[in-house]
């Protein structure tokens, strides 16, 4: 994503032009905003944006004390008061409240979707910040005197220094997950920033210095408060969470699915002058035919952009380069028709993670009101969960999906926003503090099954959810609907496609037949053949085999383990031999010749 990106001198012959050059790696449109370079004895540093939301220009100087961030606070101003400080920007309240020696209690109360840095000149001192829940990636590369900072880990390669070293581990694990585990990333010396965290690093001894945690879940505490009155309280701080991401500048876009969190958000707004919704899918795919529905209630305009055998493919193999490698090409639903949303929003309201956390999506079995523990780690991650810490405090709560959250949501579901990210702003109104510290403070069994969450929704926004059906099941919130029931019917329809047999598939996407279509196999069978493929020098499986060979000729579905072969494959190539870093043009010509 666009973002910040520093370096320390200390590493080496590093030139303002090598720094440049990863600078433009970060940028992918010339509409986007370059702020001036920094430089001084010990480091260089500098800012690409949108130029739609946070400050305009960076750093931020008070008195040799700089500050860079990319992404917005929305409560910098309550907080100012709260702490006695000078109200200003978010970059003011930071570099004040560090010279006041109360950055750690400061950031603790902000709410806010970004990552920072601080710079001390006079100390020598760089300090990197994540916000609360690590949402806003930041990677940092440290090897002996090596340091530096990006909020995309291919930046790195523009440097001498840096050789990109593939860990065995990373591959195993994203094959196997689907998605990386804790702080972990591809390449050895590189990782990703934890969230609430503070990492001071001392440009003198060339060293991280310290580390640490100025928000844990264990700040939460818990509250008796019944279900009645836990259902009104849920619906207000939704439709507050929604009305605190509103400013009266941007227009802003609604991705309006089949699910319920995008329709809660349409729901809280008072105002849709300046707000369109937009939905991608299959022509007559359920996704879209809600979504209409939904838009039509308030009159809003509903942009539908479609995705078909034809276009399924398009900008996929530029996805991968946009998400360094992370996300499966699989489940790159929109690329072929996002960057048109640009025309009608600058910010997108995502209902990013509202059935996970306020819908309890990640609360399984008996597993309630418990703390994380090696054994539910392991249920979750298999033998992966090492890579992130469960006996960590930071996880010290009993609400074991938190642990869930930090590994899948922010590893995984996340990567869809880092690669919108690069045509459209997004805030979140699921993460706001107050949301998540009322959920987290109520009984697990509030949530199991969505009970809390599809109460208040009906509660509070009942013309949106009475008689619209949810995709999930094809019937309104109101109907109870056997789970069993839900998946035997799917998987005889399933089925019956797959036996050429008279099935209706009501999904946004076909992936099942795309991923057997003559126009692409070819070109995946060449990629991913052992003999040629880079990535037989670190797994003795041949993904032929395995995964393309059983897909095309059985009734099973291999599309998506097939898509994380693929997305391997494409980003080795696109570190080590520099192909498929393309337009959509080049990209249909590669996969096609």
């Amino acid at each position: 994503m666009p973002g910040l990106l520093g370096i320390a001198k200390s590493t080496g012959s590093t030139t303002t032009a090598d720094f440049s050059a990863a600078l433009n790696l970060l940028a992918y449109d010339e509409q986007y905003k370059y702020d001036l370079l920094f430089e001084d004895h010990a480091l260089i540093a500098s800012r690409v944006h949108m130029n739609k939301i946070g400050e305009k220009d960076s750093p931020h100087d008070e008195g040799g004390i700089y500050c860079w961030i990319e992404g917005e606070a929305y409560n910098s101003n309550e907080v100012a008061k709260v702490h006695c400080l000078k109200a200003g920007s978010f970059p003011e309240l930071l570099v004040e409240s560090y010279s006041k020696g109360i950055l750690e209690r400061v950031l603790a109360d902000i709410d806010g979707y970004y990552t920072a840095v601080v710079y001390d000149q006079h100390r020598a001192l760089v300090m990197i910040i994540s916000d609360r829940y690590g949402l806003k990636p930041l990677y940092l590369w440290s090897e002996g005197r090596c340091f530096g900072w990006s909020s995309e880990m291919k930046a790195f390669l523009k440097f001498a220094h840096f050789t990109p070293v593939i860990r065995k581990d990373a591959l195993a694990c994203f094959m196997d997950l689907g998605h990386m585990m804790g702080n972990m990333t591809w390449f050895n010396k590189v990782t990703l920033m934890e969230p609430s965290t503070i990492l001071s690093y001392s440009l003198r001894d060339a060293a991280i210095i310290r580390s640490a945690k100025y928000w844990k879940w264990s700040c939460i505490k818990p509250q008796v408060c019944s279900f009645q009155h836990a259902t009104e309280d849920l619906g207000d701080l939704i439709e507050s969470a929604v009305r605190r991401r509103i400013d009266d500048r941007s227009r802003f876009g609604i991705s309006l699915s089949g699910g319920l969190d995008s329709r809660a958000i349409l729901a809280s707004l008072n105002d849709v002058s300046r707000v369109v919704t937009y939905t991608f899918g299959k022509p007559g795919c359920d996704d879209i035919e809600t979504a209409r529905l939904v838009s039509s209630r308030v009159g809003v305009k509903h942009i539908v952009r479609e995705i078909t055998r034809e276009n399924w493919m398009v900008n996929r193999l530029f996805g991968i380069w946009k998400t360094d490698g992370m996300w499966n090409i699989y489940h790159m639903h929109d690329t072929a028709v996002s960057e048109a949303y640009t025309t009608s929003a600058d910010i997108n309201l995502s209902g990013f993670l509202g059935d996970a956390l306020e819908g309890g999506l990640y609360l399984r079995g008996k597993a309630h009101e418990c703390r994380i523990d090696k054994k539910l780690a392991e249920k979750y991650f298999n033998g992966y969960a090492g890579y992130s810490d469960y006996a960590d405090d930071f996880f010290d709560i009993d609400h074991m999906d938190v642990y869930v959250f930090q590994n899948r949501s922010r590893r995984f579901t996340t990567m869809g926003l880092i690669l919108d990210s690069k045509y459209m702003e997004h805030r979140l109104p699921f993460l706001d503090n107050r949301l998540i510290e009322f959920i987290y403070s109520l009984p697990d069994a509030y949530r199991v099954n969505s009970r809390l969450y599809n109460a208040s929704l009906m509660r509070k926004f009942p013309e949106f959810y009475r008689d619209i059906p949810w995709q999930r099941t094809g019937y309104p919130i109101t109907k109870r609907v056997n789970r069993h029931y839900l998946f035997l019917k799917k998987s005889f329809a399933l089925l019956l496609r797959r036996l050429n047999l008279k099935a209706e598939n009501r999904d946004y996407a076909d992936y099942w037949s795309w991923f057997k279509d003559g126009n692409v196999v070819p070109f995946f069978r060449k990629l991913l053949d052992p003999r040629t493929a880079i990535y037989s020098a670190y797994t003795s499986e041949n993904y032929v085999e395995k995964y393309l060979d059983p897909h095309v000729k059985s009734l099973r579905d291999h599309s998506e383990q097939l898509g994380l072969a693929l997305s391997v494959e494409i980003w080795l190539q696109q570190v080590y031999n520099k192909r498929y870093m393309t337009n959509t043009r080049e990209t249909e010509e590669r996969i096609r010749s």
